[in-house]
């Protein structure tokens, strides 16, 4: 999917080369898509990820009086 969006170019195989992982080039609109804004969000995000994992850990570890 990264691929058909542009962010990612397949590189063809060199002439001497056997088979092995298919290797890619990172186009460089990441540069411009991925700025200080998106990276703060993104930040924004993932602390509020590691807030309701560690919400359901604690609540899955409560012992109930029933």
């Amino acid at each position: 999917k990264i691929v058909d969006l542009g962010f990612l170019r397949r590189l063809k195989v060199g002439a001497g080369t056997t088979t092995g992982p298919t290797s890619y080039e990172v186009k460089r609109i990441l540069k411009a898509f991925v700025d200080a804004q998106w990276l703060a969000d993104f930040n924004d995000r993932l602390a509020a990820y590691q807030a309701q994992f560690t919400e359901n850990i604690d609540s899955a570890g409560e012992v109930s009086d029933e």
